[in-house]
């Protein structure tokens, strides 16, 4: 169901560009905010602080 994105390998590489790729990723994948928070099991608001690089990098 999550085909698209490897999150151990992302998580692995975060500390560069985390920000820019999830979203990419996202916008790639024509996903919405809501329905990648949920597939994620966060918030929107918590996703849209990620993106915009408001918020700690995830360990």
């Amino acid at each position: 169901m999550f085909d698209f994105i490897n999150i151990n390998s992302i998580m692995r590489t975060h500390e560069i560009f985390w920000s820019v790729n999830i979203k990419f990723l996202r916008l790639r994948q024509k996903l919405s905010q809501e329905v990648l928070a949920e597939k994620l099991g966060i918030t929107r608001v918590k996703l849209n602080a990620h993106e915009r690089g408001r918020t700690a990098n995830p360990d």
